[in-house]
């Protein structure tokens, strides 16, 4: 692992780690369910300073170029329904390479099956009407 890398902001280790993980890489996700996340995993690692939602989701717009916020209208609790801020989250795959990108280098990222680096996409032979 590089020197850069080992030096990130806190936003951007966190966003390293998600990439090296690529876990359950969603389509779609609530914008405080993911603050929440890295909250959570800055309190597991001890770091001192955590950014506040506003810093962080202006960092996550850098660190992810085609990121877009919307808000839909979305079940929050069984049979509640509530219009909730979401990001429309870009492949795996775009997503590490913009962070190539940043860091001004290629790097190790552990192969993931097709499914879990790309979208579904639709099919050559179906016709949409």
């Amino acid at each position: 692992m590089s020197k850069k890398i080992r030096s990130l902001d806190t936003i951007d280790d966190w966003w390293f780690n998600r990439l090296h993980e690529g876990d359950d890489w969603p389509e779609r996700v609530v914008c405080d369910r993911l603050y929440a996340e890295y909250l959570k995993a800055a309190s597991q690692l001890g770091i001192g300073r955590k950014r506040g939602p506003a810093e962080f989701g202006k960092r996550l717009a850098k660190l992810v170029p085609d990121l877009r916020r919307f808000r839909p209208v979305i079940e929050t609790d069984p049979g509640v329904m509530k219009r909730v801020w979401c990001y429309d989250m870009p492949p795996l795959n775009d997503c590490r390479a913009a962070f190539d990108e940043l860091v001004g280098q290629p790097v190790d990222w552990p192969a993931l099956p097709p499914k879990k680096c790309e979208r579904a996409q639709q099919s050559d032979d179906v016709v949409p009407t």
